[in-house]
């Protein structure tokens, strides 16, 4: 039996111990949560095929290759001298004339950068394996990020604890934002002020109940 005939929960389950994947890292990689990754492996839930197609290609690029020799792999990178690789998602978006960056559900993956650690040694996240690519698109935050730029962004900082550069969902879908906190007399009664970077886009307030947060952006992503 091949690997694409394989039940999909039993794929998952066999090829995420391969690679030492928790339900969370996993989640952080297709911006999704823990538990529909636990339902995914348990056979309760199955998501669609675009979805299946990308995680068994993520996970087969993650599984260790097969070696002839009984030598043990190091662990250390030849390449760079420091320890492991990073596999970062760039995720597929759809322009949204005005409403800044889309990202349809963060799950449809474009393509997987593998970056040696020492490259992302100046990122501050909350774990290097939360990182995701996704492309501006729209003109609501010019000057600070043009139509076109991608983005780094952490996607397991899914809560405002300082003002910045946010991916937020709002009606328009998920767009990226400069989010500000504005106290209240008690945690509860905080809200958010979202702030485009384009003056033509009047900012706005919303109760932080009211914000979904899908991942703070850490920088712009520049390949040269």
């Amino acid at each position: 039996m091949s690997y694409t005939d394989e039940p999909f929960s039993s794929f998952l389950v066999r090829a995420m111990s391969e690679a030492k994947l928790t339900n969370q890292q996993l989640a952080a990689q297709f911006g999704i949560s823990s538990q529909a990754v636990s339902q995914w492996r348990s056979g309760k839930n199955r998501p669609k095929s675009s979805v299946i197609d990308s995680v068994r290609k993520y996970l087969s690029d993650a599984a260790p290759a097969p070696s002839a020799s009984h030598m043990a792999t190091p662990k250390q990178s030849q390449l760079d001298g420091t320890y492991g690789l990073v596999r970062i998602p760039e995720y597929d978006v759809q322009a949204a004339a005005g409403a800044g960056l889309e990202v349809p559900d963060l799950q449809d993956t474009s393509k997987i950068w593998t970056l040696p650690r020492s490259a992302l040694a100046g990122v501050r996240a909350t774990s290097l394996n939360n990182l995701a690519i996704v492309t501006v698109a729209g003109e609501s935050m010019i000057p600070d990020y043009l139509p076109g730029e991608k983005v780094l962004v952490d996607v397991g900082d899914r809560t405002v604890s300082h003002d910045g550069a946010y991916i937020i969902h709002n009606r328009y879908g998920l767009v990226v934002k400069m989010v500000q906190i504005i106290p209240g007399s008690s945690p509860e009664q905080d809200v958010l002020r979202i702030i485009s970077k384009n003056p033509d886009y009047s900012p706005y307030d919303q109760p932080v109940a009211d914000v979904m947060i899908q991942g703070r952006v850490v920088g712009k992503w520049v390949w040269k």
